[in-house]
């Protein structure tokens, strides 16, 4: 009887073992060594704000919008300072010899006109990378409490990087040199005093490195975040007219294809390869906040029109998923591009070669002649060189 109660028992303990051991699954384990700096989930995350030599970023949560999204979104503010540049001053002594008046460099020395040039995006999936770094923080080693000195020398002085955390509670950093291999990062906790406080501490590099560059690694360039495996319908609005594409079979890849929901039964490649075609769009640069489009070419002509090219509605099993628009301003060669989605949230300004195709397929898709003016120039009069191509059905096959 004592045996059957003592396996019991373990039976019950391993049990016991294996539901904190799949609770905890998601969770960073601590090993031997580390010690947790910040215990934060990226659901409590709100903001965070770097400063470093002459970059300043702020990555802000924010509501998701009207389309669902499973991951929270975040927009990023990215201040640089631009010195201005004045050339060197001349040589006082006139016999001075080339060279006398200046070291290298001298040329090109900033002034006191520095000017900030500030980009507004919204984030991609590498803010998400970035954020579980940070949640929970954990320092691979802690060096003890250094004296000033000691720190200076790990670049943990007075001009380090300085990172703050919003995570239902505030940490702030100060990032100092990498370590040996590049790896880590020296950091130490600033108080409330602005000085530094505690041990020092080995974080992971990219805390600072991809706040350097966040222009570059932070912004969402993609339209859209779903794959177009996965979308049961796309509503397609051009010149007026609007048609439904539905996403045949698209279960059996083999069978998969994108035909006109009123003729279901209508084989048409012209659908599958345009939408491939639409998800090569990337947003180039972002618009300021608030501007629409054109707004932000101070030399654009009197009386140019905003033109609606076309609109998109995408939906995955009855829920929308996504939402296109793109316009454009001008004709021909000077045509410039815009889109906005779900994803930038904002207009973006959009490869001239890639749209310009999408709008030219977009009249066929809804059996429209598309306008003379989408053409380049040397393409009016017949095909030159920069001629628009053929419609999409006959120069790629839709992936599936």
């Amino acid at each position: 009887m004592r045996g059957v109660v003592l396996h019991a028992v373990l039976a019950l303990a391993g049990l016991i073992a294996a539901f904190v051991v799949w609770r905890d699954s998601g969770k960073k384990a601590v090993r031997e060594g580390e010690v947790k700096v910040l215990a934060c989930t990226p659901e409590t995350l709100t903001r965070l704000h770097f400063v470093g030599d002459r970059k300043d970023v702020t990555v802000e949560r924010v509501d998701g919008g009207e389309i669902a999204s499973d991951k929270p979104r975040y927009e990023v503010v990215v201040k640089t300072e631009e010195a201005a540049k004045k050339p060197a001053a001349k040589a006082a002594n006139d016999n001075a010899k080339p060279g006398d008046d200046a070291k290298p460099g001298a040329d090109a020395r900033p002034d006191d006109n520095a000017t900030t040039r500030t980009k507004h995006f919204a984030g991609n999936d590498n803010v998400h990378r970035y954020i579980e770094k940070l949640t929970p923080l954990i320092a691979t080693r802690s060096l003890g409490a250094l004296p000033a000195d000691e720190r200076d020398a790990l670049g943990l002085g007075a001009g380090a990087d300085l990172l703050t955390v919003d995570c239902g509670q505030q940490l702030i950093l100060r990032l100092g040199e990498t370590s040996f291999g590049a790896g880590s990062r020296y950091a130490v906790r600033v108080g409330g005093d602005g000085q530094p406080v505690g041990d020092v501490l080995l974080v992971p590099n990219p805390l600072a490195s991809d706040m350097r560059v966040a222009e570059f690694r932070f912004m969402q360039r993609d339209m859209h975040t779903f794959r177009l495996r996965e979308v049961d319908e796309v509503d397609v609005r051009v010149g007026g007219e609007q048609v439904t594409l539905l996403h045949r079979d698209k279960h059996d890849r083999t069978a998969a294809q994108w035909v006109d929901k009123a003729e279901p039964e209508a084989r048409n490649e012209l659908f599958g390869n345009w939408l491939a075609r639409v998800g090569r769009l990337r947003a180039q640069r972002y618009l300021d906040a608030g501007q629409e489009p054109g707004d932000e070419d101070p030399t654009r002509a009197a009386g140019a029109e905003v033109e609606p090219v076309v609109t998109m509605t995408w939906r995955i099993e009855g829920e929308v998923a996504g939402r296109l628009e793109v316009v454009r301003i001008g004709a021909g060669d000077e045509t410039t591009w815009y889109g906005r989605s779900e994803t930038t949230r904002s207009w973006v300004t959009l490869l001239s070669s890639v749209s310009r195709q999408v709008a030219l397929d977009a009249w066929a898709v809804v059996g429209l002649t598309p306008p003379a003016d989408l053409l380049p120039d040397e393409g009016r009069g017949g095909r030159g060189d920069h001629a628009a191509a053929p419609p999409a059905a006959a120069t790629a096959t839709a992936p599936r």
